[in-house]
């Protein structure tokens, strides 16, 4: 690649990079992540692949035996899950556009209930024009619910997220930056008791910075969304439900040498709900942030840790919104050119609102601890398998929530 090519994608780099931040601002409350898109320089790529994963699970109804019992489902299961795969990326000139994702489809032994397809699907482009960069994606999601994430009596439900972003950021590799961004996210479930919780969450965010490559990015950020839902009647309100949320702050994204990076976003944040039953407040305060931060300790090892804080709307009906905390370590290990091995722990908090007068018992307060292990072998670029184990232990403030699983696997994975 010659000097000026690689000038050129270094520069659109670092304005996406700037662009993801800025767009990341108003991507609190959105129901879901993205699927990852590919580094702006990346090389070409054309991959149509299939992933076959087969694993043993303790406890796919998240919860206790007596739940599991009233809810008609074996606790322990075998499920097999096919997948196409397609991760497409195609560089044309300064600008790039993609295809990453998979589709496919969950089949349990046991509980046929639970049978659902899934997806998993982002496509976008980035470019350049002048001393800016242009971000757009649009994703789809769908797959069965997290039951320890719905009512004591729904098992069959398919949720469905669609999203939309677009960003742009302006300035120099040195110097003074601007970016703006918007998004959009609709959530849809396919149970009827569950879609009082569809909701559409739009919202908008700016951001003003500085670069330079001692410093890294320093940059200011506002952000404000909406998210309403539209088929949750309460008492005195029967035309929906909604709330708004602002939000400023600080990011921070820096390189330590070659071995560190860091990326951290802190700020405070205001939701106003659009109604409130009487004795509930229509105004919450609290912090948010989301910090990042990876350290490669060689070239065999590396080191990851995160945490974050975030309101989204919440996917359970009786409630409106959870605020969820959560703290991740993990560490991979390569122990040659062909295995790998990592290991990963979390703890994930979620509190949420609890004052409409819907029937039912509703979880409120939820802490839940993960720790999970994978070796992976790659025989060449074309194919690799996989073995993981997953341990999650859930403690809640309704007893039929708490429980403990665990899940062996294996994943075949093949490209071409």
């Amino acid at each position: 690649m010659s000097e000026g090519r690689r000038g050129e994608f270094m520069r659109l780099r670092t304005y996406a990079l700037l662009a993801s931040v800025s767009a990341a601002a108003c991507a609190g409350t959105a129901a879901h992540a993205q699927s990852a898109a590919p580094q702006p320089g990346a090389a070409r790529e054309f991959k149509i692949g299939a992933r076959v994963a087969a694993f043993y699970d303790s406890n796919v109804s998240r919860s206790s035996v007596a739940l599991s019992g009233a809810r008609d489902l074996s606790r322990s299961d075998y499920v097999l899950r096919p997948e196409a795969t397609a991760s497409i990326v195609q560089p044309l000139g300064r600008q790039m556009v993609f295809i990453n994702g998979a589709a496919g489809y969950d089949f349990y032994r046991r509980n046929d209930d639970l049978n659902r397809r899934r997806y998993d699907v982002t496509v976008g482009g980035l470019g350049a024009v002048g001393p800016c960069a242009q971000t757009g994606t649009a994703s789809f999601r769908a797959a069965q619910s997290d039951l320890g994430d719905v009512d004591l009596t729904t098992v069959k439900n398919l949720q469905e997220t669609t999203s939309f972003t677009a960003g742009v950021t302006c300035g120099r590799s040195v110097g003074p930056t601007i970016g703006l961004a918007a998004q959009r996210s609709d959530v849809k479930n396919s149970a009827r008791t569950l879609k009082v919780s569809d909701s559409t969450t739009a919202g908008v965010s700016a951001s003003f910075g500085y670069r330079n490559p001692t410093l890294g990015t320093i940059s200011a950020y506002y952000s404000y969304s909406e998210t309403e839902q539209p088929n949750r009647i309460i008492v005195g309100r029967p035309v929906g439900d909604g709330f708004h949320v602002e939000s400023a702050g600080l990011n921070v994204q820096r390189k330590f040498g070659s071995r560190l990076d860091v990326l951290a976003a802190a700020g405070a944040m205001r939701l106003t709900r659009e109604f409130a039953p009487p004795g509930a407040s229509l105004k919450i305060t609290g912090a948010t942030y989301n910090g990042a931060a990876t350290y490669r300790a060689g070239s065999r090892l590396t080191l990851s840790l995160n945490a974050s804080r975030a309101f989204q709307p919440s996917a359970t009906a009786g409630k409106l919104y959870d605020v969820t905390t959560r703290g991740d370590i993990g560490a991979r290990y390569k122990l040659g050119s062909r295995f790998s091995v990592s290991l990963s722990q979390a703890v994930v908090d979620t509190k949420s609102n609890r004052d409409t007068a819907l029937p039912g018992l509703v979880v409120t307060k939820s802490r839940t601890y993960s720790t999970a292990g994978t070796i992976l072998y790659t025989q060449n670029q074309h194919a690799s398998v996989a073995m993981d184990v997953r341990y999650d232990d859930r403690e809640t403030d309704v007893p039929s929530f708490n429980y403990n699983a665990v899940r062996v696997g294996v994943t075949l994975a093949a490209n071409f």
